[in-house]
């Protein structure tokens, strides 16, 4: 998938509404404490595009 940090990493619910957006992360870090478990997507931005659906528990 990648070998670097993603420049832009969205997660959307199912129903296609933007939960998070983190544009130019440079520490590598992402908190999703708020997230309940389910189902998401995640968007995942460099020189390519890459949708990915992920379970948290």
């Amino acid at each position: 998938m990648y070998n670097e940090v993603p420049e832009i990493i969205k997660i959307y619910n199912l129903n296609g509404a933007l939960l998070y957006n983190f544009e130019n992360n440079t520490n590598n870090r992402i908190s999703l404490d708020k997230l309940r478990s389910g189902i998401y997507i995640l968007h995942l931005e460099k020189d390519v595009i890459v949708n990915r659906k992920i379970y948290i528990n």
